[in-house]
């Protein structure tokens, strides 16, 4: 037996077996090379006494690695400056509530990880010779990512780049003005008479003069003077005024057309859009196809969905005006179809639209039925349920992931091999949000898997394989009078604020959680060194809106698990799912 320990402080134990025929002299029958029995069964990296022997890369090896991860994280950003353009595309020009988040967290983030290079570039300081290109290749990208944004917040007219928008805020010019006689007009670089019949009042405004008939006027600018000379020539002034009229009938011609020529540049510039993004999105596509990946879920790992529920987080946590509570939680009741009589408080008192999601029920709102094997943890609608199969939980009809996924390799282990079966529950936005013990079960450990924030609505569930696997994830395991029991809440977007009744360490929705440890299906253990007991129907959690229930759990061998429940049916928490036959 050989014992090592991972990061994490734990420690494992393995066992290596050799199942051998000896012959004579302590070799092994038909071995190669005439090994000894202990030198053929040593595995690689265990020494013939059984211990761990570690195996270290070379400096240089070392090195080299170290400067590809330091490369992999300066160009890490260019990933996002093509969905950083779409959805500030997507969006569009309009300015409101749910524009203007996108647009200032796409200023912050480049902004904030520039601030923070030399503390991300830090552990790589000894790579001297690439450290200042990882640097400034970083910083351009997310300059870049920067320009995209404010090119963004100039279409929008949120920059003032045109001189309009620093004319507009300049005081305007006051005329004065005096009676006098005929005066003449004298303009700069080009002097010009002209002939009217009577005086006129003068306005300037922009360079431009309108000359109307009043009496006799003598017009004096703050900034310049002004003179008018009259004539008492009537046919001259008739025929400027057939002048002008036929000037304007051609400048309105002439801007019809050239409104025409823009609305085809427009639609040029549209359609040279469209195809680029078409180009963009194939050329993801056979990028990803190259490298093994599924194309859609990459594309979809590209959407922030994190950002924006925390953003919704932050939003559901604004206190509410006590006059408008009723007519805004009324109106979502509507919507979501909420039973509001079964509310613990009035909906006034609930100060947020979190606190209204997160509502108690009165006491006798759901009666636990005492006789069922097992009851509903919670108001949702069945997925799927099912037998587990060579450690493959089925999401829905030709869709799975496996048990290593979504329980973490510990849990494997203690489980593989025995007869489980699983089942997972959809809440929508206007169920009850509470989480409860469908049996009389004891918890032992809480992994916490900060994951991705996918939508887990039917078309997703049915489009996106492994997403429960994916999505972030509070998993509570421990034991049940029939063996092993795990209840696990998952997060969506907008929903990933996980909160249980028993830990407040739990820490879930956290925006700092990077991709990269969504990558490696990275988990955070805690192991609770008084176990926790927990009847069928006792409160275990809280979604801060709807999300998903997984239930796996263990039946004695030679018995079955039928479920009186179908997928696709809505149930409520405390009936009954099914019984042991």
């Amino acid at each position: 037996m050989s014992n090592f320990k991972r990061a994490s402080g734990d420690v494992y134990n393995r066992n290596w077996v050799l199942e051998a025929e000896k012959g004579s002299g302590g070799s092994l029958q038909n071995t190669p090379g005439g090994l000894s029995a202990i030198e053929s069964s040593t595995p690689s990296g265990v020494s013939s006494s059984g211990t761990f022997v570690s195996q270290q890369p070379s400096t240089q090896q070392s090195m080299e690695l170290k400067v590809k991860k330091g490369w992999e994280l300066a160009k890490s950003p260019a990933k996002n400056i093509f969905m950083t353009g779409f959805f500030l595309w997507m969006i569009g020009n309009g300015i409101n509530i749910f524009t203007m988040p996108v647009i200032i967290y796409a200023v912050i983030n480049p902004v904030k990880a520039i601030l923070q290079t030399n503390s991300m570039f830090s552990r790589f300081d000894d790579c001297k010779r690439d450290i200042i290109q990882m640097k400034i290749t970083f910083i351009a990208i997310q300059l870049v990512l920067l320009g995209v944004t404010l090119y963004k917040c100039s279409s929008m007219g949120l920059l003032p780049i045109t001189p309009s928008d620093w004319i507009s805020s300049l005081p305007i010019k006051k005329n004065v003005e005096f009676s006098s006689g005929s005066v003449v007009i004298k303009k700069k670089k080009k002097k010009k008479k002209m002939l009217r019949t009577s005086s006129s009042l003068i306005n300037k405004f922009n360079k431009n003069i309108i000359l109307t008939p009043t009496c006799g006027l003598y017009s004096k600018s703050l900034n310049k003077t002004t003179k008018l000379n009259f004539s008492t020539k009537t046919d001259s002034s008739l025929k400027n005024n057939d002048i002008n009229n036929q000037n304007n009938n051609n400048n309105n011609s002439n801007n019809q057309n050239n409104n025409n020529n823009n609305n085809k540049k427009k639609s040029n510039k549209g359609l040279i859009f469209l195809g680029a993004t078409a180009v963009t999105i194939l050329g993801f596509y056979v990028y990803f196809k190259q490298n093994g990946s599924e194309p859609k879920i990459e594309f979809v790992k590209r959407i922030p969905f994190r950002i924006t529920s925390n953003l919704w987080g932050k939003m559901a946590g604004i206190t509410i005006p006590e006059s408008l509570r009723s007519p805004i939680f009324k109106s979502y009741s509507y919507l979501f179809g909420v039973n509001i009589d079964e509310a613990e408080k009035p909906i006034e008192e609930y100060p947020t639209m979190g606190d209204f999601f997160a509502r108690h029920l009165k006491s006798n709102a759901r009666p636990i039925d005492s006789k069922s094997d097992m009851v509903s943890p919670v108001d949702g609608t069945v997925i799927y349920h099912g037998k587990v199969e060579k450690n493959t939980v089925e999401q829905v009809k030709g869709l799975t992931y496996t048990l290593e996924q979504f329980l973490g390799p510990e849990e494997l282990e203690s489980i593989k091999g025995k007869n489980l079966y699983h089942i997972g529950l959809y809440l929508s936005p206007g169920d009850y949000h509470g989480i409860h013990s469908p049996v009389d079960w004891k918890i032992k450990n809480r992994y916490h898997f900060p994951g991705y924030l996918f939508p887990v609505a039917k078309v997703a569930v049915d489009n996106i394989p492994g997403l429960f696997a994916m999505n972030e994830r509070v998993v509570l395991t421990g034991a049940w009078k029939h063996g092993f029991y795990s209840l696990t809440p998952v997060g969506a977007s907008n929903v990933g604020t996980i909160v249980l009744d028993f830990d407040k360490d739990l820490h879930s929705n956290n925006q700092k959680d990077n991709a990269l440890d969504f990558e490696k299906n990275t988990y955070y253990k805690k192991n609770y060194q008084s176990i926790i007991p927990s009847g069928k129907g006792d409160e275990v959690a809280f979604f801060r809106m709807g999300s998903t229930v997984i239930l796996i759990f263990e039946v004695p061998e030679g018995k079955k698990f039928d479920f009186n429940i179908n997928p696709g049916q809505h149930v409520k928490f405390g009936e009954s799912m099914g019984k042991l036959n």
